[in-house]
């Protein structure tokens, strides 16, 4: 992913479900919770049902605590039952599908604190925990290749992204990255063009100004 030379400590591409691709939709969090509940359940869940659902509680769609209590008290569709749709607009409420959504969904406990260090961040890797993070965009966020992003930058909206890796600098010739810095991967819900093929990588500074909150999202 970059000419920096990187020692990967855990890396989850492999284990999530195709990066998603949420077209013009605010639908991050939908996306990015999705993405994690999925990876635990085995089988595709439905970020349009979850939208559905967290639009409806009090805190309204994009809030952690939506999420957190349609996972928790209603469950999960399979994404089959419920396809996303990127065309929907944000003004108009997500049609239920005719067809039924299966008995006894999956739900899921959602867990949210300041964001860590991204040192920190690799107890929860191990164990196989893939943290949402809540983010603080930039513009070199958005514009994000192949490249490390080392640096903040005026913020823009809130976002969510999932953290599905993170590597040690071994050896880097930017000023702002360190042998022993610690890389954080996240995996984006901005489609393939973005980043690395959907992925892009944080260096320890723009994480410490961007990175806001993290969600763990754990089967019940």
């Amino acid at each position: 992913m970059t000419s920096t030379n990187l020692t990967w400590l855990h890396d989850m591409r492999g284990t999530m479900q195709p990066v998603m691709d949420q077209g013009p939709r605010p639908t991050c969090l939908s996306c990015a919770s999705t993405t994690v509940h999925t990876s635990l359940c085995g089988s595709a869940r439905s970020a349009e049902h979850l939208h559905y659902l967290s639009r409806r509680e009090p805190g309204g769609a994009g809030n952690l605590g939506s999420v957190r209590d349609a996972l928790r008290d209603h469950g999960h569709a399979a994404e089959s039952d419920w396809p996303y749709d990127p065309t929907i607009h944000e003004d108009v409420c997500s049609p239920i599908p005719p067809g039924p959504l299966g008995s006894a969904l999956p739900r899921a406990a959602v867990v949210a604190c300041a964001a860590p260090a991204p040192r920190d961040l690799l107890p929860m890797l191990a164990a196989g925990s893939c943290p949402i993070a809540i983010i603080q965009t930039t513009p070199e966020f958005h514009r994000l290749g192949t490249e490390i992003l080392t640096m903040g930058g005026k913020a823009l909206g809130f976002h969510a992204v999932v953290v599905v890796g993170a590597a040690q600098v071994s050896a880097s010739a930017d000023p702002l990255l360190s042998p022993g810095d610690i890389v954080v991967l996240v995996q984006n819900s901005w489609g393939t063009g973005w980043g690395d093929l959907g992925f892009g990588l944080m260096g320890p500074a723009s994480w410490a100004s961007m990175a806001k909150a993290i969600a763990l999202i754990s089967s019940v």
